[in-house]
């Protein structure tokens, strides 16, 4: 279908579920017209004169830090100026989305690492939503401390998903709860009234390995919207492969979908050793991973 030609920017705000978001294209053939670069790979003008034109749609990726700060944005702010392009903020990228448009960032009342939470949204029947398709409410994995405020949201930015904190985290039987109500929740999606602008604050890229549902669908309607927009305007389909010298920018490598030589293994330098916790036991991974690290006596380059 014409979408799979798609010539698609991830801009990597130095994080590392960046290659996540790539892999949702599920195949090396599905990412040839995608490329992913740094917020601060190039300055704005050689982006906006060289890289840019390239380009008919931009995913900016989830990261550490404040879209409030240009250390930890980069470009992006930049990005979010235009209103000619399609743009998918995850996370950082929703929340830089906020600060664009006038809303506050501000702590959230939990944070979240790694945590389910059931998502509700009113986007099931819309074809122009990133939800098309997708029932009210799904499970989504968050990872921030930082969100959106609800207070005081500028008119051109709409809630397009949210979720309730005064619940547990997403367990059996929550999703059959009644919908908590928009406008007192946590914003977990945005989408602006007149530019084809969106967020979402959980991560859809997490679909395969920590249960996010539907996260193939949300790129899947990303990539109808900007499908339909940039007809709209009389962009011709398929869209044209990208030239070497664009594609050589990216810093994920098309490589990683290239099938590598089964190496049989004798004699394993590691052992994974895998135990099933009770599920009413709730382990922090930051925590565990800490401990870890810091047990680790082993010395790096020897």
């Amino acid at each position: 279908m014409d979408i799979s030609s798609l010539r698609t920017l991830i801009i990597d705000n130095y994080d590392s579920y960046t290659f996540n978001l790539f892999q949702l294209w599920g195949d090396e053939n599905g990412v040839k017209n995608v490329v992913v670069i740094r917020n601060d790979q190039f300055s704005w003008t050689k982006f906006k004169n060289h890289v840019l034109p390239h380009f008919d749609n931009i995913i900016i990726s989830p990261g550490p830090g404040s879209p409030e700060n240009a250390s930890d944005f980069g470009i992006c702010t930049k990005i979010l100026e235009l209103d000619n392009i399609p743009i998918l903020g995850v996370c950082l990228g929703h929340q830089g989305i906020g600060v664009a448009f006038g809303s506050d960032v501000v702590n959230a009342k939990r944070v979240m690492h790694g945590r389910l939470s059931p998502v509700y949204h009113d986007g099931t029947y819309d074809n122009a939503s990133l939800f098309l398709g997708i029932p009210s409410p799904f499970c989504a994995v968050r990872y921030h401390s930082l969100v959106v405020d609800n207070k005081g949201l500028p008119q051109q930015l709409k809630i397009s998903a949210w979720c309730s904190e005064d619940d547990d985290d997403f367990q059996e039987g929550l999703l059959d709860n009644k919908p908590p109500i928009k406008e007192l929740s946590t914003i977990m999606g945005l989408r602006h009234s007149s530019k084809p602008i969106f967020g979402v604050q959980f991560h859809p890229e997490a679909w395969f390995s920590i249960c996010t549902e539907y996260g193939n669908r949300i790129l899947r309607n990303f990539q109808d919207i900007s499908h339909l927009f940039l007809k709209k305007r009389g962009v011709l389909f398929p869209r044209p492969t990208l030239p070497p010298s664009i594609t050589s920018l990216s810093v994920v490598p098309r490589s990683v979908y290239t099938p590598k030589p089964s190496i049989p293994i004798t004699s394993p330098g590691h052992i994974l050793i895998i135990k099933e916790l009770d599920k009413d036991i709730w382990v922090e991974p930051s925590i565990v991973f800490n401990r870890i690290v810091s047990a680790d006596k082993s010395i790096t380059g020897k």
